[in-house]
This record gives structure tokens, sequence and C-alpha cells, in this order.
């Protein structure tokens, strides 16, 4: 099992709330004590690419079938709460990602990962990064969790943790840090997340309670981070911001559009008059239709 190295980070208060309600103290790995803010509950966000086993993680956290079946795809964010390893938790579901998304599956996708957010309301301490390391991990796979966890602000790292899925037959010959240390895209993702990272496995490990460790080590993410979440407020803002952005580039892609079907439409009604078309009069149909692109003439010298 993996050890967590903690990094600390610095709180920043513009970007993060707080459930810091009292300090009390806690003995740290290495016999140290540490004051670290009491929180009343852990509030966990499970994301991955489909099939990846977010919702068997949520039910082995809480000790109980609260999410779907194995196998079954989760197309809505769905929250469930309960105790375990003594703690208070809320873990939130959320819709797993495909490689090759149609736009429509894409923004349904990411509407129901920030809908997930606001079921930890007032917002997600944790964001488990669910990797199976039976899965091909490369660079197409590390842009697809970079590209989703930006969804959930520029503090989003601070808050993240890698958790690896070892099959039943386990790894072999090999350990998961090992497999860590073989694979450079795994390392980023991980090097990314402040190495915190924890692996579950499918097959029966006596003698330990892994939960209990994951749950410590979440524990441990909250403590270096004063206490902090990721506020729903900011992650509704940032998809404000990415919805009203994609609108605008869809605004000019279908002007963009429509001035070249006016071009085309141009060119048909020539050929159809037999008459043939001389470079100055092509030149101010392509003006006219630039004309219908946007005022700041963006798209412009490309058609003139």
């Amino acid at each position: 099992m993996s050890v967590l190295r903690v990094v600390s980070c610095e709180k920043d208060d513009g970007e993060s709330g707080s459930d810091a309600a009292a300090t009390v103290s806690s003995s740290a790995p290495h016999g140290h004590d540490l004051a670290f803010p009491k929180v009343s509950e852990l509030r966990m966000l499970l994301l991955g690419e489909r099939e990846s086993g977010r919702s068997a993680v949520g039910n082995a956290i809480l000790g109980r079938r609260a999410f779907g079946d194995v196998g079954a795809r989760t197309r809505r964010s769905a929250k469930a709460q309960g105790m375990a390893a003594g703690r208070r938790v809320t873990v939130v579901d959320t819709a797993g990602w495909e490689w090759f998304p149609f736009h429509g599956a894409l923004r349904e996708t990411e509407r129901e990962m920030v809908r997930g957010a606001t079921l930890c309301s007032p917002g997600p301490h944790a964001l488990l990064l669910v990797i199976p390391l039976s899965f091909t991990f490369r660079a197409r796979e590390q842009r697809a969790v970079e590209e989703h966890l930006r969804l959930f602000g520029e503090s989003a790292w601070r808050h993240a943790l890698v958790l690896f899925i070892v099959g039943p037959d386990g790894l072999r010959d090999s350990t998961v840090e090992e497999e860590i240390e073989e694979s450079e895209f795994l390392q980023g993702l991980v090097a990314r997340c402040g190495n915190r990272f924890h692996a579950l496995h499918g097959g029966s490990r006596r003698g330990r309670d892994p939960i209990a460790e994951l749950l410590g080590k979440v524990e441990n993410m909250v403590t270096t981070n004063g206490g902090a979440f990721i506020p729903t407020e900011e992650v509704l803002k940032e998809a404000s911001e990415r919805g009203e952005a994609q609108a605008r580039d869809e605004e000019e892609l279908a002007r963009v559009k429509k001035a070249l079907e006016d071009l085309e439409q141009g060119d048909s009604i020539v050929k159809e008059d037999g008459k043939e078309d001389d470079e100055e009069s092509t030149g101010q149909r392509k003006k006219e239709a630039a004309k219908n692109l946007s005022s700041d003439g963006k798209y412009q010298q490309s058609l003139v």
C-alpha cells in the first residue's frame, strides 16, 4: 500500500472555503503534534472515466450498496451519507467521462459533474480521482483528467487524491509504487496531486482496513489545507463562465458557416446562369459575406 507524502499548501481564503470550527491536537505520523481544524464531516467527490469503478468505491467507503450495481453506468450524480471508520462522510458519485463523446454527451457529463459539487454543499473537501491500474493511462488519459478538473477551479489540485484500483488478481510482479515509477503519465498525475495517492484492492487483504487508511489520508489532506474545501459557488461561477465562452464560440462558428454557405450559394447561382465569374465579382461576394461575421473582423482576413 502506498504511503502518503503530504505536501504543505498555503491556504488562500479567496479560493477555498473552510469548515474550521475549532482546533484540536492530533499525533502526526512521525510523532509530532499537529494542530488542525476540526471538521464535522468529510465531503468527497468521486471522479473518473466511465467504468472506472467510482460507484464501487463509494459503496466500499460507506460499507453498503449506496450507489449503482457494478458495471451499471452512472448518468446522474448521486449523494449518500453515513459513518465510515468513525467519521461522518458525504460521498457523491458523478457521471464518468468518455474518450470520444459527441458534443451533447460531453456537455451533459460536465453539467452532472458540476451538479455533483452542489450536492456536497457548501463544497467538497476532496476530489478522489479513480484510476484502475488495469486501464491504459497515457497522454490522452492525463489530458482528460486535467480538462475535467478545470471545472472545479484553480484550487482543485490542492484537494485531489489519486485512488488506484487494483483488480482481484493483483499486480503480479510489481507494486503500486513501481507502476507509478514506470509511467511518466502516472508520475505526472500523482505529482499534480501533491504526491497523494492510495490503492484499493479487489481481493481480500487481511489485517488492514484500506478504507480507514484512505479516510486518514483524506483527513490529512484537509488538515494540510487548513480545513478548506472547494466552494460550490466557485464551481458554479467557473461553469457559468465556461458556458458563456462556449456559447460565444458556437455563435461565431455559426456566423462563419453562414458566410461560407452564402459564398457557395453565390457560386451556384453564377453557374446556373451560365456566366463566367471574374475575380472582381468573386472578391466582392467574399467581402459581402465577411460582413456577416463578427464585428471585430476576426475571420475576414481568411475570406477576403
